[in-house]
């Protein structure tokens, strides 16, 4: 006798069983998070012999999104997740004060089931609760908003970087790619600047979600990218190595449930803080037009060759020719054929090396740097918004079209007050004195406008309508905010051309109360 367990969605439980002649029988689920049985649910046969449990609601109750940044290096627990890493890494000691990943603190949480049969084995008799023979079943799970298009089934497989699948995603709906035509070979740039700060996550264990080794690639360029490699027009690299040197784990480290899912420092002011001396040195300066950030593997490709002048600050290089170039001026640990580093710039002698590149093992996210002096800048101050994606974890996107603000008052009487000086030995009345009292309180709403974009966009801009967490980030601080848009226009370049998205938000508390 034996309980068979299935898992035809995320959500969703089906039981079967071998086990007959019973009576009162019932399927029991104990449902264990933290190391605590939160749940335990008893649920008979339907009248097909099985039984579909949904957990979702129980599990979601103990789902939480970061909000805060951990940092082990100064122990000190920053406001804002968003804003890693917090202060420029000494670029002479090589001492960090702060990372540019960071653990969950409940975007994931790890729920083991355990499966009994309650049953009387004759009828009136005693109940009693009976081992089921089923294995215990354990769930890495996220706070997923299903939909019934994609019957609750989540696909993790398109968000875990390894050479089985396809690039992966990092867990987001930001597009990458278009068909219609642009400047960046059919690449999507996501918008940001210097005064942005914005976070990718991603998953990160080799057993619960299949992810390789490998290195977060960032890319620097002063004009658009034209490969995405390593022959192209970059300007500086920096290498990240997935691993507790930058915040994260190894993937085959992780063993709690904050260490398998990771936020990555990807926006404007985040990658602005980074530098990294055993990677290059390289550091972006306020020249950088766009940058890529790209998930690596350790497969080694055909490398790149390159003469010491076309080399760049960050390119993991092995000598092929000395010549007269001292390589030790430029990262190197001597002036030997064959020997492997992260260069720190270009050369000035004659010499030859080869630029190692590994195989990509997600897709490649590109973000475009607005200000002046790059001329690509609105004329309005661009507003930074962050929310819960469908998957539980931020999302963000830099609005920099047309803004307006609108305050609202609301005025009730608090309380009226009889004028006279009714305490005093002589009766007097002020011209001065009050009768009503107003309590005034007041909002504020605020619409936005992205500038003219692709329809790539829609999905995205779902997500932003449909979340229940939204947040804008000023000067550093984030700040919950409210859509107030209730519908949304699906836009298409086939009949809008270039499209442009417009929503309103308030702030979720009030202006400051005057009594």
């Amino acid at each position: 006798m034996a309980t068979t367990v299935t898992s035809p969605n995320y959500w969703t439980l089906t039981l079967t069983t071998s086990t007959t002649g019973k009576f009162n029988f019932k399927f029991v689920v104990d449902i264990t998070i933290g190391g605590v049985v939160v749940a335990r649910i008893k649920q008979p046969k339907n009248l097909n012999g099985s039984a579909h449990l949904s957990f979702e609601r129980i599990v979601k109750n103990y789902i939480n999104i970061s909000h805060k940044h951990d940092n082990s290096i100064t122990g000190i627990q920053y406001d804002s997740i968003h804003t890693m890493p917090q202060n420029v890494p000494n670029p002479t000691g090589g001492v960090f004060n702060d990372y540019i990943a960071s653990k969950n603190s409940g975007d994931l949480r790890v729920v083991l089931f355990e499966f009994y049969e309650e049953y009387a084995s004759t009828d009136g008799g005693v109940i009693s609760v009976n081992p089921s023979g089923a294995a215990d079943i354990t769930k890495a799970l996220i706070n997923y908003a299903n939909s019934w298009e994609d019957q609750k089934i989540f696909d993790n497989t398109k968000f875990e970087f390894n050479t089985t699948d396809a690039l992966a995603k990092f867990i987001t709906d930001r597009p990458t790619a278009t068909t219609n035509p642009n400047s960046l070979n059919g690449n999507i740039a996501q918008l940001t600047s210097a005064n942005d700060y914005q976070t990718m996550v991603f998953f990160n264990d080799l057993q619960l979600f299949d992810v390789d080794y490998g290195r977060f690639l960032y890319r620097f360029y002063e004009e658009p990218p034209t490969t995405l490699g390593f022959n192209d027009n970059y300007v500086g690299v920096i290498s990240a190595e997935n691993s507790d040197k930058i915040g994260s784990l190894a993937p085959n480290l992780p063993d709690t449930e904050d260490e398998y899912l990771m936020y990555l420092a990807c926006g404007g002011a985040n990658v602005m803080n980074m530098k990294y001396i055993e990677w290059g040195n390289y550091q972006p300066t306020a020249s950088i037009k766009y940058y890529s950030i790209q998930y690596v593997g350790t497969t080694e490709l055909t490398p790149t060759a390159k003469t010491t002048p076309n080399i760049k600050a960050g390119d993991y290089a092995e000598i092929t020719i000395v010549g007269t170039q001292n390589w030790t001026l430029i990262g190197s640990a001597d002036n030997v054929i064959g020997t492997r580093f992260y260069a720190t710039g270009a050369g000035t002698g004659t010499g030859a090396c080869e630029v190692i590149e590994y195989n990509k093992l997600s897709e490649p996210y590109i973000f475009e740097m607005i200000s002046d002096a790059n001329c690509n800048s609105s004329k309005y101050e661009g507003k930074n918004i962050a929310w819960k994606n469908k998957y539980g974890v931020w999302d963000y996107y830099f609005f920099d079209g047309a803004t307006s603000d609108k305050e609202n008052y609301r005025r009730k009487t608090q309380r009226e007050n009889v004028a006279g000086s009714w305490n005093a030995a002589a009766f007097t009345i002020d011209t001065f004195e009050r009768g009503k009292v107003d309590n005034i309180e007041g909002s504020k709403l605020t619409t936005i406008n992205t500038r003219y974009i692709s329809e790539d966009w829609n999905e995205h801009f779902k997500g932003l309508l449909m979340s229940n967490e939204v947040q804008i980030i000023e000067n550093g601080k984030s700040y919950p905010i409210n859509i107030k848009n209730t519908s949304f226009d699906i836009k298409t370049n086939v009949k809008d051309k270039l499209v442009q998205y417009t929503f309103a938000y308030e702030y979720a508390h009030d202006l400051k109360s005057i009594v």
